[in-house]
């Protein structure tokens, strides 16, 4: 008969933070789905990222000149961040100084950032823009869960907190990989007698 573990998330010390990302689209034309004679007109950036101090933060989807919605996640530690963003060849950033600062964010809180980009030469613009959240701390989910050589139910998904683990009868040791949503995450481990149900 296998044996049977059960793996709850326990409080989160130090949760991470969400940069979701929505973009519009400006012009001095009238209407709002204005298209532009060639794709090197387009006022657009040729670099976007995010980081906190020196370590970059990961942007969903990964960054194209072409696409203006975007997501991020900062550890729930990472009270600042600042946006790092470079015009294509011809084109300026409107609202650079802004850029240029460290921005401060509370736990919990949600800031938006844009960015205008501005084709000189066609007086058109375009915004991209983010909004960045951090978590609370509060925050007990993980990004990933395995038991290698062992069953875990129910499948892993970041939304449930409570699993069984069945070993086969000749494991005789459990390897549990946990990956935490956030580094500063606790977790505690209950084993359970192998009669229970």
């Amino acid at each position: 008969m296998g044996q049977s573990l059960i793996v709850t998330a326990a409080a989160c010390l130090l949760p991470a933070t969400n940069i979701a990302a929505v973009a519009g689209q400006s012009s001095g034309r009238t209407n709002s789905s204005s298209s532009y004679a060639s794709g090197a007109d387009a006022p657009r950036l040729q670099f976007l990222g995010l980081r906190c101090a020196d370590r970059p933060v990961d942007v969903h989807p990964a960054f194209s000149s072409t696409h203006y919605v975007y997501s991020a996640v900062l550890d729930y530690a990472e009270g600042s961040f600042a946006v790092d963003a470079e015009p294509a060849k011809t084109m300026k950033i409107v609202n650079a100084p802004e850029l240029q600062t460290t921005q401060l964010i509370a736990p919990g809180d949600e800031l938006p950032v844009g960015i205008k980009v501005l084709n000189p030469s066609a007086q058109e613009s375009m915004d991209y823009s983010i909004s960045i959240r951090r978590l609370d701390g509060t925050d007990v989910q993980l990004k990933g869960l395995a038991s290698p050589g062992a069953d875990l139910a129910p499948s892993f998904s970041s939304g449930s907190l409570d699993y069984t683990v069945r070993m086969p009868a000749e494991l005789d040791r459990l390897d549990l990989r946990i990956v935490p949503m956030d580094s500063g995450q606790t977790f505690e481990v209950r084993s359970l007698p192998p009669d229970f149900q």
